[in-house]
């Protein structure tokens, strides 16, 4: 139960630095600076200006934040099965993200 409280405090510490960080891409219209994905320019790291530089660290943020996320839901289900208060939590998660997964998908077609 102690390594699934860390991976939970360091996925809440990483989640709020990437909602701060996502703010600063919004408010500094940063956010179109990269026009293909998942590199940017046909590159990992194209320093090519702030705009550039901040789009590119809130992407390998959020690609951290989903590792962790991922890690976290697969240690509940795998050392806590027999924990309700965690196990409904993580089973509503992944219930939700798969819905959104959906929804987006419906979208696109």
């Amino acid at each position: 139960m102690k390594i699934i409280r860390r991976i939970a405090w360091v996925t809440v510490g990483f989640t709020y630095f990437l909602i701060a960080l996502g703010g600063t891409v919004r408010v500094s219209d940063s956010g179109l600076s990269c026009p293909d994905w998942p590199l940017c320019f046909g590159k990992a790291f194209d320093p090519a200006g702030i705009h550039v530089l901040l789009e590119q660290f809130h992407r390998y943020a959020a690609s951290i934040v989903s590792v962790l996320i991922v890690s976290l839901v697969v240690s509940v289900l795998i050392w806590a099965r027999k924990e309700r208060q965690l196990l409904i939590p993580v089973c509503s998660c992944l219930f939700s993200c798969w819905r959104r997964l959906c929804w987006a998908h419906l979208q696109c077609s």
